[in-house]
């Protein structure tokens, strides 16, 4: 099959968390940003590049948790991505969030660095594909985190182009309403 592409690999699976390795980059794609991730490959990305933005306490590989750990035919978000067609290269995914943040993560919070780290794997996506623009779908705290990033980015350069670059977003949990 023409662009196959190293995918993203939950690993061993131990409820509730992928045990594979941080880092699963390939295709010459590093971002060189944050604390892992996955994405890349052999392929050319023809569709819109996907980006996946953790919640708290959590890590990009976790996409590829099943989606019932009684480990039936239910497939993770990745697996339901790549059964719609998308390509390995046009998946990605970054860890924002440190080890011992994600082990503490009553202790996190926004910050002018997390931005940073999604603003730069961002325009690495876009980068790396060729594309202008891309979808975010994110999770919990990366909602918020990923919606103040975009908007911090914009207000720091007047005319900024970090929303303009941002097809869809998909909220999944986000707390943008606040939280008690």
């Amino acid at each position: 099959m023409e662009g196959t592409a190293f995918g993203l690999s939950c690993g061993t699976f131990s409820y509730p968390k992928c045990g594979g390795p941080d880092f699963q980059f390939a295709g010459g794609f590093n971002p060189q940003t944050g604390f892992g991730g996955f994405g890349g490959g052999a392929c050319r990305a023809s569709r819109t590049p996907v980006i996946f933005i953790h919640g708290n306490g959590d890590r990009a590989i976790n996409w590829d948790s099943p989606a019932n750990h009684n480990k039936t035919t239910a497939r993770s978000v990745y697996q339901e991505f790549k059964a719609r067609g998308y390509n390995d290269c046009e998946l990605f995914g970054i860890t924002y969030l440190s080890l011992a943040e994600q082990r503490s993560p009553g202790g996190n919070y926004h910050n002018p660095r997390k931005y940073d780290i999604i603003i730069a794997f961002i325009e690495a996506v876009k980068n790396y594909t060729g594309k202008k623009e891309v979808d975010i779908v994110a999770h919990s705290l990366g909602v918020s985190m990923t919606l103040a990033a975009l908007t911090y980015e914009d207000n720091l350069h007047r005319g900024g182009k970090s929303w303009a670059g941002v097809r869809r977003f998909v909220n999944i949990a986000g707390g943008i309403r606040g939280l008690p």
